[in-house]
C-alpha cells in the first residue's frame, strides 16, 4: 500500500502455460483522498423534543436532525477567517405579479400600409382613420375591431329581423326597445327601460349586460363602416338628437335595412343608401355597436 492506493502486482499466462509479469495496477481510496482535502459530512444529531424537555411526555421518542458540516483539511484560524457578503442572492420566493387595474380602458391602433395613423383608448378616432386610409384598426389584445374592404356586397341579421318582424312598439321608448333587441338577440335580458331612467347611458348598459362584449361608441364615423359590423351580425344603434334610435341591421349594395321602433307593425324596412348617409349625417352620426368575444 502507498498512501490511499493499494498497488497490485499482476502476472499473466502464456499460451504455453507459463506465467510471466504484468503492469501493476492500482486501487485508489477516495475516501482517503477526501480527508485531504476540504469536504461535506452529513453528521446525524439527536435533539429532545418540545414534550420531552417540557417533561410532559418523558418517553417521548428523540428527533434525530441531519446537519451538513465542512470538514477542513486544516484547523481554521479564527484570526484570519472573513466573512463574505455576496453581491446577488438568489430569490426562492415568488416572483409573479398580479396586476388590479380598476376601469382599464382598452387601447385601439388604426394602421395604413403598416404604419400607426391613430392610437387612442376610443374607438371611433381610429376607425375614422382606418375607412379614410383603407386600413385597419386592431385593440391591445390584437384583435380586429374595423377592416376596410373585408366587406360583403350585402347581409342582414335574420334572426333579429324575424324576432321583431311585425311586432308594434310604438309606444315604448325607441332606445330602449333598441337595447333589448341587442341583448335578447345575444340570450340576454335586462330592463333597458328602467336602467335609462336611473341615469345609465346606451353603452353602459351594453357593457353591464354583455361583459365579455365589446362595446363600441362609433360617434362621428361614416355610415359604410358600421357596414362592417352589420356584415358580422352585430347591430348598430343610430341616436338622433331628439332621444329617438333606430337599428341597423342589413344592407345591399342599395339600401340599409332599418328596425325604426316607432313605426309600428312596419318597423322593418328598407331605406336608399345615399338618403341613409344624408339621415345619419345630419343627425349626428352617433353610432354604437358591439363585437362578441373571439373564441
Amino acid at each position: 500500500m502507498k498512501e490511499n492506493q493499494i498497488i497490485l502486482h499482476r502476472v499473466k499466462k502464456t499460451d504455453t502455460g507459463l506465467l510471466v509479469e504484468a503492469s501493476n495496477d492500482q486501487i485508489i481510496s477516495k475516501d482517503a483522498a477526501g480527508k485531504e482535502s476540504n469536504h461535506l459530512q452529513v453528521v446525524k444529531q439527536k435533539m429532545e423534543s418540545e414534550a420531552r424537555k417540557s417533561g410532559l411526555n418523558p418517553d417521548a421518542p428523540q428527533e434525530t436532525q441531519n446537519r451538513l458540516v465542512i470538514v477542513m483539511r486544516e484547523p481554521v484560524r479564527l484570526g484570519g477567517a472573513k466573512v463574505r457578503t455576496p453581491g446577488e442572492v438568489e430569490f426562492e420566493g415568488n416572483r409573479t405579479i398580479v396586476l388590479h387595474a380598476k376601469d382599464r380602458r382598452t387601447e385601439y391602433y388604426a394602421y395604413a400600409e403598416r404604419d400607426v395613423v391613430s392610437a387612442q383608448n376610443s374607438p371611433a378616432e381610429p376607425v375614422k382613420q382606418a375607412y379614410d386610409n383603407f386600413g385597419q384598426v386592431v385593440d391591445d389584445q390584437n384583435q380586429y375591431v374595423y377592416y376596410r374592404g373585408n366587406v360583403q356586397t350585402r347581409n342582414q341579421m335574420m334572426a333579429l329581423t324575424g324576432a321583431v318582424e311585425g311586432k308594434d312598439y310604438s309606444n315604448q321608448d325607441s332606445t330602449a326597445v333598441c337595447l333589448d333587441v341587442i341583448l335578447n338577440n345575444a340570450g340576454v335580458s335586462r330592463d333597458a327601460a328602467g336602467m335609462l331612467k336611473e341615469g345609465q347611458s346606451a353603452a353602459q348598459i351594453l357593457k353591464s349586460a354583455m361583459p365579455d362584449t365589446q362595446v363600441l361608441p362609433l360617434d362621428g364615423c361614416p355610415l359604410p363602416a358600421m357596414l362592417y359590423y352589420v356584415n358580422q351580425d352585430s347591430a348598430v344603434m343610430v341616436s338622433f338628437p331628439d332621444g329617438h334610435s333606430v337599428l341597423l341591421i342589413g344592407f345591399n349594395e342599395l339600401n340599409t335595412v332599418i328596425f325604426d321602433p316607432k313605426k309600428g307593425s312596419a318597423s322593418v324596412y328598407k331605406y336608399g343608401m345615399n338618403d341613409s348617409l344624408r339621415l345619419f349625417t345630419e343627425a349626428g352620426s352617433h353610432f354604437l355597436t358591439y363585437l362578441p368575444p373571439r373564441e
